[in-house]
């Protein structure tokens, strides 16, 4: 079972696919080193119980178990044992970050994820009460 990582510059394109980045650093690395804003964040032991669209404590919007989930650490190695662990459940395409979040940091792509389709839906429902047309199939 194999979860090869995306690199930093792949993260734009699994976006723009319907992906989801899923931040699964501790909020207290979260509150030092800074949010990735558009990233879901759910810490790692949570990851099962808030992802497994079979989970009786997903959350209410999960339910395709094809969605791209990349999940990002601080450094790549934890989010790297996480994304096996979900494909073992059978989110066929989790995958990592390769050198989580300081590579996108290094690589001054701190916003990237902040365009991203599910962020605009959230946007325009919260602000707007409007979806973008096409509308996420995942909502």
């Amino acid at each position: 079972m194999n979860a090869d990582p995306i690199h930093p510059d792949e993260l734009p394109g699994a976006l723009a696919r319907g992906g989801w980045v899923v931040d699964i650093r501790p909020q207290a690395e979260r509150t030092c080193d800074g949010p990735l804003l558009g990233a879901l964040a759910i810490e790692r032991q949570l990851l099962a119980d808030r992802l497994d669209p079979r989970s009786g404590t997903r959350l209410s919007w999960v339910g395709d178990p094809h969605v791209e989930w990349v999940l990002m650490c601080s450094s790549g190695t934890d989010s790297a044992g996480a994304a096996l662990s979900l494909r073992a459940l059978g989110l066929s395409r989790a995958t990592s970050l390769n050198g989580g979040y300081r590579a996108l940091r290094t690589a001054r792509m701190l916003d990237v994820a902040g365009s991203a389709a599910h962020v605009e839906c959230s946007v325009a429902a919260v602000f707007g009460g409007i979806l973008p047309v096409p509308a996420l199939t995942n909502w």
